[in-house]
């Protein structure tokens, strides 16, 4: 299983992250001058620093490797250890990501993101009790993580807890409900455990506030479709392809939505425009 990374950014922590320094100005006082470059220097000369602009970069190998002379400076730097758990999570290291996710919890048991960091290492293993134990501590810290909520329903889902997962995917979705990946969660989730109605109440309570998001009326097409309401479904579709003419993916939808109608000639249209896309 490919490993589940939070989406977790340097900068979108909840700790304030380092940055490097910008270029000093030209026009600074004599008086200002050391004081500027002696914190220009520190920052530099700093490997917690150097890592989070690495991390930024890409360079993961580098970044990690400068999370490490962090923590050799200063073993107590929780900040680093989260910071290195979540680099090395990113190289699918698991076992090396939980130590230092398990670190920084030790070091300030609040600090949520890494609770969320551990139960995503925890839930790539397929360890679904203890990751959702570590969702629910994240949340607890944080309530308004939607994507601590969003893993959590798909572990809950893989453990067949499928009215739980629904529950989860709500709470995300009113979060952050313009989220793709909360949306496409909840599409499965709750036509999973039965609760296709509430998925098509949601979708068009969603469409209301982002009409102009195609994946919102495709997931709402599918789900009337699954209903047998092809009439809907492919009302549904025809705007979602009115909003992104060129996917081929709504163009045969609404194709399979029209032939489930006997609209054949609409359908065989619609499927001849897909293929041409699919082609370019």
């Amino acid at each position: 299983m490919k490993a589940l990374v939070p989406f977790l950014s340097i900068v979108a922590l909840s700790f304030v992250a380092c940055e490097e320094p910008d270029r000093p100005p030209t026009s600074t006082s004599e008086t200002e001058q050391p004081e500027a470059a002696a914190i220009t220097s520190q920052k530099v000369h700093n490997p917690f620093a150097k890592g989070d602009a690495l991390y930024e970069e890409g360079k993961l190998d580098k970044a990690i490797a400068q999370y490490r002379k962090a923590i050799q400076l200063d073993p107590k730097q929780m900040e680093a250890h989260l910071k290195l758990g979540i680099a090395l999570h990113y190289q699918d290291k698991l076992d090396e990501a939980i130590t230092e996710y398990r670190e920084a919890i030790r070091l300030d048991p609040k600090i949520a993101d890494a609770y969320h960091g551990l139960a995503s290492a925890l839930h790539s293993q397929n360890k679904f009790d203890e990751a959702v134990a570590e969702y629910q501590k994240a949340i607890r810290l944080d309530p308004n993580l939607p994507q601590a909520y969003v893993n959590m329903s798909a572990a809950l889902e893989a453990q067949g807890a499928f009215g739980e997962a629904e529950s989860a995917l709500l709470k995300a979705m009113r979060l952050n409900p313009m989220a793709v990946t909360v949306t496409d969660s909840l599409k499965t989730a709750l036509r999973d455990s039965g609760k296709v109605d509430e998925a098509i109440a949601a979708y068009r309570q969603l469409l209301k506030r982002a009409p102009s998001w195609a994946i919102l009326h495709r997931n709402l097409g599918y789900l009337l479709a699954h209903r047998g309401k092809f009439d809907e479904a492919a009302s549904a579709y025809r705007d979602a392809v009115e909003v992104e003419p060129d996917n081929a993916d709504y163009h045969k939808s609404l194709a399979k939505a029209l032939e489930k109608q006997g609209k054949t000639e609409e359908a065989e249209r619609e499927f001849a425009i897909a293929e041409e896309l699919s082609s370019e």
